[in-house]
């Protein structure tokens, strides 16, 4: 059997086939979870693990786990921009203010 763990849509154990490449199994489990599945590998039934990648796609050999990693879900703050914005805009008032103030004594 072939098992896929991690980040994907469909953790799922598949009945290994010969030449089947990693991609095709997780293909087959729905893909990576969207803005959460993260670097996926292929961990052999001896203890090795080869990176799925871009170009690398590892053959498959029984008894293998493929492995997703999660990223952690990032938490966006709402106005973060504009209160960074306007606490920067206040400092500069401030100061021209100050040296205008003291050249006008």
């Amino acid at each position: 059997t072939v098992q896929t763990l991690g980040g994907i849509e469909n953790e799922s154990l598949f009945i290994w086939e010969q030449g089947k490449r990693a991609k095709y199994y997780l293909r087959n489990s729905g893909g990576k979870i969207a803005k959460e599945g993260g670097k996926a590998y292929l961990i052999l039934a001896n203890g090795q693990s080869k990176r799925i990648g871009f170009l690398k796609n590892p053959t498959v050999l029984p008894g293998s786990k493929i492995m997703v990693n999660r990223k952690p879900i990032k938490e966006r703050k709402e106005g973060k921009f504009l209160d960074d914005f306007a606490r920067v805009f206040g400092v500069i008032s401030g100061t021209l203010t100050t040296i205008l103030l003291t050249q006008r004594l």
